[in-house]
């Protein structure tokens, strides 16, 4: 995972925070609710770690919370990475929900989130889903940036995310030199 802000623990505190908060109940009643698990991995500082006196206890966590939100237990372990890491497509970064998104379902502040690592934009919405903290960039302006970004996820049908990964920093660094002279041409001296 890249380095980011954001921890596994603090993507579960922040669900459980909003679960409560939609309950009208405190987090720290939601947590006498469900199992110690729960409880022990927030306070946990290792985020994505499964101790094994913990492992055991993951399924029946999964399935507690399954319950109580009525999300399938596959969802809520893909959703948060403390409960379903293995789930997690290699590599991912901490970002935060495209914010469009998140106040259609009511959500007003601000969501922790794992996402894959090429995935950067809601094409939904045209948001720039910037690194966790930042702002994110309205990109409705710029099409062509939402376009090349599905053009990628297509490539991923063909190759993997760490080629994609790969591929985007060469063309970044090409872009940054400027364009290549032309075939035959003589290579200007360096200083």
């Amino acid at each position: 995972m890249c380095g980011g802000p954001v921890r596994g623990r603090e993507v579960l505190a922040s669900y459980l925070g909003r679960l409560a908060a939609a309950n009208h109940i405190t987090t720290d009643d939601l947590l006498t609710i469900l199992p110690p698990w729960f409880s022990t991995k927030i306070r946990n500082h290792d985020d994505r770690s499964q101790h094994h006196m913990l492992t055991p206890a993951l399924p029946g966590a999964i399935l507690a919370l399954a319950t109580l939100t009525g999300k399938a237990p596959a969802v809520l372990a893909r959703a948060l990475p403390t409960l379903g890491a293995r789930y997690l497509p290699d590599p991912v970064r901490a970002t935060t929900a495209c914010r469009k998104c998140a106040a259609i379902r009511g959500i007003c502040q601000p969501v922790p989130v794992h996402r894959p690592a090429c995935h950067v934009i809601c094409s939904r919405h045209g948001q720039w889903l910037s690194t966790a903290g930042l702002p994110q960039l309205d990109l409705t302006e710029s099409p062509e940036i939402v376009i090349a970004c599905r053009r990628s996820h297509k490539l991923l049908r063909h190759c993997t995310p760490q080629q994609l990964m790969i591929a985007h920093l060469a063309a970044e660094r090409g872009t940054l030199r400027g364009p290549s002279p032309p075939a035959g041409a003589p290579c200007p001296a360096r200083k």
